[in-house]
This record gives C-alpha cells, sequence and structure tokens, in this order.
C-alpha cells in the first residue's frame, strides 16, 4: 500500500459529521467561482456540486480541488481518506470533463500509479452529473 498524502493540515485531522461534509460543499462552491475566474475549468462544474449539495451525497462526501481540478472522497469513520479519489477535471481543448477514481491502496509502489487508476470516462459538459451516477453504480462502496 503507498500513502498517496501525508496528512498534516489540521482539518484532515477531524472527524467530520454530516453537517461538517455539508459545509464543504458551501465552501466548495465559493472557491470554484473563484477557480473559474482564474480560468481553471469550466462554469458548468458549478451546476454539478449544487446537484451534489442539494442532494444525500453532500453528507457522504468530502470535496477539495487541486489546479481546477474537483477531488472527491468519502471519509472512512468521519476521517478524510485521500487513498479514494474521484477527480472531475476540464479539458478545456475538447471541452469535456474527465473522471478518474484511483485508490492508493492497490499499488506497493508510487511508480505505479498509473495503475492506483480503477475507472475513467470522458462527457460531455451536459453528461458530467449522469457520468458521476455510473460512477455510484460502479463503485457499490460510495452508494
Amino acid at each position: 500500500m503507498v500513502e498517496k498524502h501525508k496528512m498534516i493540515a489540521g482539518f484532515e485531522h477531524l472527524t467530520y459529521s454530516s453537517q461538517m461534509l455539508k459545509e464543504q460543499w458551501e465552501n466548495i462552491f465559493e472557491l470554484f467561482e473563484m477557480i473559474i475566474n482564474g480560468g481553471w475549468t469550466n462554469r458548468s462544474i458549478l451546476d454539478f456540486i449544487k446537484y451534489i449539495r442539494l442532494s444525500k451525497y453532500a453528507e457522504i462526501f468530502f470535496p477539495g480541488s487541486s489546479m481546477g481540478t474537483l477531488l472527491i472522497s468519502k471519509p472512512d469513520k468521519g476521517r478524510l481518506n485521500y487513498q479514494r479519489t474521484l477527480a472531475i477535471s476540464f479539458d478545456n481543448q475538447k471541452n469535456t470533463f474527465k473522471l478518474s477514481y484511483s485508490d492508493w491502496d492497490t499499488i506497493d509502489k508510487r511508480e505505479d500509479y498509473k495503475r492506483a487508476i480503477l475507472w475513467e470516462q470522458e462527457c460531455d459538459i451536459d453528461e458530467l452529473q449522469m457520468k458521476f451516477e455510473e460512477f455510484i453504480k460502479w463503485n457499490k462502496n460510495w452508494g
């Protein structure tokens, strides 16, 4: 097993309740408004974040970001777990979203990071919510 990310920040040591997770989705919405203005992603990601905020998923998943990519992980017993992350990024040239799920517990060496990617899909802007639902059906542990 390879540790994807050392958890050293204060917020990474909290135990998240469903209400705390919902608040994080509110915060990530505001952050992505700024990220969009910086040209890092497409405005339609806000529609997806709104969809999550209004669904049961807001109380289950933790949102993050990296360079305009929306990162979604599922806490384990309320504790953050970056080992299994769904990354949603926008390709400006293709005008599409890419969803990529990785599980770092499946590899033994950091160099094998490509093998940690277990599910990938690309979709048009208006298919993002549908592709996310397909991912949830595929990954039964996240549903």
